[in-house]
Order: structure tokens, then sequence, then C-alpha cells
């Protein structure tokens, strides 16, 4: 008999009429067609490496880099009880601080909270607010599961009533508490989301005509047959899923779980492909299944629709953070590294997201705010809160968080085409990734040895625009450039930044000093500046 969980306090349903997808899995997922976008893509990954040295993100047609924080929007308003009043003001300090990119989670529940009946005040709020921000949005579909936690809040009754959950081997829902996990290999279930999915894409063309959603997240730390934290099962043993093993001849629990998670995360990536609104697709695996070959694999067949796959290293290890993007599983083939979730509040937090970049990789934070923590602070939290009043703060990492992010944007084209040289790239040099109080090295950077030396704990990052152009920053104190002297003669030397469409802003004239056979500029915390060679 199999197990269908009819509410969340358990029920055994009859047995599902078998109907299997029409894609069978067998060593790695065959799609069937490559996704075909019905409009110009708004957001894409650039992945030829033919105009740029590395895998770029393109909005709206231009570079773009990503800085983001996540925003728990809906955690704190619907199990926290905090107000928009009390909420809104956030977003305000993301955008003070920085950021470019929010993250905000949307529950199945928040779009469809009865069948057939959908809702899009959240979703137009998200966008408003963050347009009224200047942020970009990437929405979150937090699916029929998040962290493998089939949640009631999150998931609409109807869904409870309809469709498979994970069953062990004896049968029995996998149960954590009053959370259960819906089964991937119910086709219905693939189907219905599909149908919501595409709703909420079809809202967002018509009502985002600002191209202020530029990403979608496929899914939350998704699982196969884990309840993360909890209980699980080597696969599910439902009919869907048993059928589907016997078909394709599985002996390996783990590839099975891989196949089914990238089959439903691609099936939900077309919806988004074909839409008219189409934007790219990222998933954060973390859970039971991680299938980054297996989706290279279909990239290599023009059939993939999700473009990367990422990781939540929630550590402070630093170099984490610079090999995740160099060496990891992560940066394979083509998939673009992107730290998806990492610790906002750690006091590290800004070393941390300096390694990513220093390794080629895209940096985000996890979360603005942590409404989880009782006290209001942690880890977790980028700001602090008053539990009582919901007051929120700023702390000391917040505003190195918010001086880092300044600093980086006033070259952000640069860090969002050029790979690091220490990544493969040749044009953009990192120096004092470990933030070490003093630090005096020379470092390659295309034509020139190029030296950084600090001694208040400074970080640099130098730009070979041409054999005529750098671009200096430093970030986190101050610190001195030294070019050879024989390099040649300079012609000016600016202090500013390069705005949006990668034009240098001049905001004056910069004094350097030509002595000892070097070229020297001392950059202030946080200042950027152009050096052109005659």
């Amino acid at each position: 008999m199999s197990a269908r969980n009819r509410r969340p306090s358990g029920g055994i349903a009859r047995r599902a009429v078998l109907t299997l997808p029409a894609v069978s899995l067998v060593g790695t997922v065959l799609a069937g067609q490559p996704a075909i976008a019905q409009t110009t893509p708004i957001s894409t990954v650039d992945t030829a490496k033919s105009t740029y040295d590395k895998l770029v993100l393109m909005v709206d047609g231009k570079p773009f880099y990503h800085s983001g924080v996540q925003y728990r929007y809906e955690h704190q308003r619907y199990q926290k009880g905090w107000t928009d009043a009390e909420l809104k003001p956030i977003l305000k300090m993301i955008a003070e601080d920085g950021f470019n990119v929010v993250n905000i989670p949307l529950w199945w529940s928040q779009a469809e909270p009865e069948k057939d009946t959908f809702d899009w005040t959240d979703l137009e709020k998200y966008i408003d607010w963050c347009e009224e921000y200047g942020l970009k949005l990437e929405f979150l579909w937090f699916s029929h599961e998040s962290t493998g936690h089939s949640i009631p809040m999150r998931v609409p009754d109807y869904v409870w009533d309809d469709y498979q959950l994970v069953v062990d081997a004896e049968g029995t829902p996998l149960q954590s508490g009053g959370h259960f996990l819906f089964d991937k290999t119910d086709p219905n279930l693939l189907k219905r989301e599909r149908h919501v999915l595409a709703k909420v894409m079809e809202h967002l063309a018509a009502y985002d005509t600002r191209h202020t959603t530029i990403g979608v997240q496929i899914t939350n730390e998704p699982n196969v047959a884990q309840i993360q934290w909890g209980v699980s099962s080597d696969r599910s043993y439902s009919d869907y899923s048993n059928a589907l093993w016997d078909e394709g001849g599985y002996t390996d629990a783990a590839q099975f779980r891989r196949d089914v998670l990238l089959h439903y995360v691609t099936e939900l990536g077309r919806v988004v492909k074909e839409s008219d609104y189409p934007i790219y697709t990222r998933v954060n695996t973390v859970g039971d299944a991680r299938p980054v070959a297996e989706n290279e694999k279909l990239r290599s067949q023009g059939k993939n629709t999700i473009d990367f796959f990422g990781y939540d290293p929630y550590t402070t290890n630093i170099n984490t953070f610079y090999d995740y993007g160099r060496k990891s599983m992560w940066s394979q083939g083509r998939n673009f590294p992107m730290v998806m979730e990492t610790f906002a509040g750690a006091g590290n937090a800004h070393v941390m997201k300096f390694n990513s970049i220093a390794g080629n990789a895209a940096h985000n934070l996890y979360a603005a705010t942590d409404g989880y923590a009782e006290s209001g602070s942690s880890n977790f939290g980028l700001y602090d809160f008053d539990p009582a009043t919901h007051v929120v703060t700023r702390k000391h990492v917040s505003n190195e968080i918010r001086d880092f992010n300044h600093t980086i944007n006033k070259i952000s084209t640069d860090l969002a085409t050029r790979a690091p040289v220490e990544a493969g790239g040749s044009f953009l040099q990192t120096y004092n990734r470990a933030a070490a109080a003093s630090f005096d090295v020379a470092k390659t950077l295309a034509d020139v040895d190029l030296r950084y030396t600090t001694t208040t704990g400074g970080q640099g990052i130098a730009v070979e625009r041409s054999r005529t152009e750098y671009a200096l920053i430093s970030i986190d104190n101050g610190g001195t450039y030294s070019f050879p002297a024989s390099y040649g003669e300079v012609s000016s030397v600016q202090s500013g930044f390069y705005d949006d469409n990668d034009n240098w802003v001049s905001q004056g004239s910069k004094s350097y000093r030509v002595a000892d056979g070097n070229i020297s500029i001392t950059l202030g915390e946080g200042e950027a500046v152009r050096v052109v060679f005659k």
C-alpha cells in the first residue's frame, strides 16, 4: 500500500495509479528538448568565455556583479509577527550598505493560498520595495519543501490531500515533528508545481516591467529522501519511486537521488526559461543530492534549464571561500560559482567575502536579520534587533560589510567580468586575503609586477583594464601600490569610481611619488584610483 499523508497529522491514502513521467531517469537525466524562451532573456549566464575570461552574469544585456543578502520577510512577518512598518526599513539598510541584490523567499502558499486562488500581494510588495530602494530581486521559490521539510504553513492544504509523501522501505512517511517530505518522483506533484510556478512567472511578466526581478532560486536546500537535521531514507519507496528505480536498472541510491532531483528542478527551470519573463535559475544544494556533474552533462547537450548549482558553506574558514570558485565541485564545467548562503553576522564576514572574490566566486549572505535568534543577534544576522521592539541596528561587522561593499562597487564591472590571476585569469589581482596587519608583496598582474603594502590590515584589488589603464582599490584601511618606474611615464592619477556603464567618474587628481625605482600611490580606506600611463 502506498502511504500518502492527507493532512499534516498523518493518515494513509489509497494506492495511487502509477503515471510515469515522460522522461526516464537512467544514470543521468535525459531531458526532452532544450527550453526555448518566448522573449529576450532578462538575465542569463554568459558561459562562452569569449568576450570575458570568466563566467559572467548578464542582466538586460550588461555584465552584472552580484552582491546579495537574504531577507526573510515571510518568516518574520508570518511566523514571528513583525509588521511591514518594522520590516521595510531593513531593505533600506540593505540598500544603504551597498548591496545590489536581495533574495526573498516566496512560499507556495503565499502565491497560491488555496487551489487555483492566486495572491500576488507579497510578490508585488517585494518588487515594489526593491524598486523603491534600487535593489534587484531574486525570489527564492520555496516549493513543496525547503531543507527537506514540507511544512504545513508553507504548502497549501490541497497539496497534502493530493500528492505522495516520501516513504521508507516499510511504507512509513518520513516525519520530523509536524514536518514531512513530498516525493519528487510523483509526476502529478511536479505537474501541479509547474502549473503554479508558471502562474508566478506569468504575473512577473505582467507586473515587473522594469525588470527588478533578475533571478530565481528553484527550491531551497532541496532533498530527495531526507528531512534535514532529522530522519532520512536511502530513497523513497513509493510506487512512483520503485517504478523509476526498476525501470532505470538502478543499484546506486545516491545516483538515483541525484537524477530524481535534477529531473525535478530541470522541469521547474523549464517553466522559467519558457515563460515571458526568462531569468537565470539557480539551486542551492546541501542535502542528499548534488547533481552538478549531471547538470553539466545536460549543459553539454544544450538541455539544461538550471544555470548553476551552489552550496551554503556555513563556516568562517576563509580558505573555504578562496577555494570555492577555484577547485571545488561548484567550479566544474560551466557552473557559475556562487556562495549561495553563509554567515552574514560573523566577525570576519567581510574577509570571507573578499576571499570569495579572490577565488572567483560570487558571495551571497544569510541573512539581513536572523529571525530565529531569541536574543536578536547571531552569526547569521548582518544586523541585530531588539526582540521586544523589533528595532533593527547595525553592529561592528555590519559597518565592515557596508564599507567593503561601497569600495568594491567602484569597480563592479571589473569584478563581474575579470577572473582573478589566482583563479586562472590575467587582469585582476588580489592582495592580503588573510587581512594581516602587515603585508608587503609584489604579484604579477598581466604586464606588470605590482606591489601592495599595508601596515594597517588593508586589502587590495588591482585591475589592468588595458596596457595603459589600471584601477586600484584599498579595502578596510589604506595601502600603497608600487609600479616599477620602468613600466612607463604616468599621464594621470585620479580618485573616483567606475559607474554602472563602466565609465570612469573622476573626483579629483591624486598625488603619487616617483622614487627608488618605483611609482607609488597611497590609497585611503575605501578609495578607488585610476592610473593612466602615456
